[in-house]
């Protein structure tokens, strides 16, 4: 069933944040006058027709998993800055620390949402002392209404403006200088609050290597629906993962009574909640077992640990996708293509932008240049490049306008980017590299015919 109410990403603003110096915007909207792949790889709404899938590329060290760091600290400032109990905490903050005077510089960030057929934007500027601005517009046929608008004056006085059709006035009184109303609104059950805060909770999903432990994840326990397993194994099948079967099996740990105490002294310090139990769901990977002619003759039962990290990342993925197709969630994957081949990333990268996602939208951070020649509009290539400030700048190939008029699909994208005509790619210092080379004992006819002996 395909939900007929999206909720989507439009764009996101970023400034003083991280390595992002100035004001810089990525955005999901389609670009003007393209018309490639528009039955597939695009997401039709009737006020604002956005993309399924985009892909972002860069040299390491570019600053593109930042992008995805600064979504991630917008929802967890949403999270948390909404207790009107909250005096003394600071908030937390990453600004842009490469000049000095960018420390005392307001951190800015602004996101744009689709939510059941209307568009918010919804915008904070904040220090780690106090929010200096906040403001929620409703946008209708590009014409801006505000529905409140807060604006720090002096000695923690703000200066609100505020739709009283749709916000009570009263919640003002119950927001200090480090909270953000719009929590505080979604406390007292505001609806257009509450959407917005459940689609950073539950909609926007980020995914790490780092931070995959699928078992304590509250996914693992879907695998024990057999429709939902069923679907999970069909795409790891598709994608020529030889698992027959998945087994799973939960299983409740109980904090050790040493740890506990300590973890109760640290909980009431902080002010959060303690978990006395964690809830695993332990899952096992069934496999054939052949004989010399290919007959099946038995299985072999693998620890989901004990598989290859690519297997690992598959199955989560896999089952993120199959929990995702209905939901209308914006899905971030960093570091897309490791501990995958090519032909992996590129079947998802299909499956992703297909009529089999009617829903959701994948962001992919990658370093694989081939995946630069899928069948992708030009509107969803990105870039990330670091400028001699260290100052990390994002851009589309979209941007590019000798491109956008180019009727021929044969140019190949990844050669045209390893010539360096999009930028975002390293500058390796070739004559320093020479000289380096030539002051150890490494053996130089390696390098012959390269760049490094010309």
């Amino acid at each position: 069933m395909v939900s007929e109410e999206k909720l989507m990403l439009i764009d996101f603003k970023i400034e003083n944040n991280l390595s992002f110096k100035e004001s810089t915007t990525f955005t999901m909207q389609t670009g003007a006058r393209l018309v490639k792949f528009n039955d597939t790889h695009i997401l039709k709404n009737d006020n604002v027709n956005l993309l399924k899938n985009a892909m972002i590329f860069g040299a390491n060290g570019s600053g593109k998993t930042n992008l995805f760091t600064s979504l991630d600290q917008f929802k967890r400032l949403l999270l948390t800055l909404g207790d009107a109990k909250q005096t003394s905490k600071n908030i937390v903050t990453n600004p842009f620390r490469m000049q000095y005077e960018n420390k005392n510089k307001p951190t800015k960030f602004d996101i744009t949402l689709l939510l059941k057929k209307k568009i918010y934007n919804y915008c904070i500027e904040f220090n780690e002392e106090q929010i200096i601005l906040e403001k929620l517009l409703e946008i209708k046929k590009n014409k801006e209404s505000i529905l409140f608008e807060r604006i720090y004056q002096h000695e923690d006085e703000y200066k609100y403006e505020i739709n009283s059709n749709r916000i009570d006035k009263k919640l003002q009184n119950f927001t200090r200088k480090n909270n953000l109303f719009l929590s505080v609104l979604a406390s007292f059950n505001n609806k257009i609050a509450l959407e917005i805060m459940d689609w950073f909770q539950n909609k926007l999903v980020l995914i790490r290597d780092d931070s995959m432990e699928f078992e304590r994840d509250p996914l693992a326990a879907k695998l024990l629906d057999t429709k939902f397993k069923e679907e999970v194994l069909n795409i790891l099948k598709i994608a020529d993962f030889n698992i027959e079967d998945i087994k799973v099996t939960k299983r409740i740990v109980k904090a050790d009574p040493q740890f506990f105490k300590l973890m109760e002294e640290v909980s009431k310090q902080i002010g959060g909640s303690l978990l006395t139990e964690v809830i695993i769901h332990e899952i096992t990977l069934i496999y054939n077992n052949y004989d010399n002619e290919g007959r099946v003759v038995g299985s072999s039962e693998i620890g989901l640990l004990e598989d290859s990290k690519g297997t690992i990342k598959m199955l989560y993925i896999a089952a993120i996708i199959v929990d995702s197709f209905n939901e209308g969630r914006t899905i971030l994957l960093d570091e897309f293509d490791t501990a995958f081949h090519l032909a992996i990333c590129e079947f998802l990268i299909a499956l992703f932008n297909s009529k089999r996602n009617m829903n959701n939208q994948f962001i992919l951070i990658t370093h694989e240049l081939e995946l630069l020649d899928c069948e992708l509009r030009v509107d969803q290539i990105w870039f990330a490049q670091k400028n001699y400030k260290n100052e990390t700048e994002l851009y589309s190939l979209f941007d590019f306008n000798d491109l956008n008029n180019r009727k021929r699909s044969d140019v190949s994208y990844a050669k045209k980017y390893i010539k360096g005509q999009f930028g975002a790619k390293p500058v390796i210092d070739l004559l320093s590299a020479k000289n380096y080379f030539l002051n150890t004992d490494l053996n130089l006819n390696l390098f012959e015919g390269s760049e490094l002996n010309e």
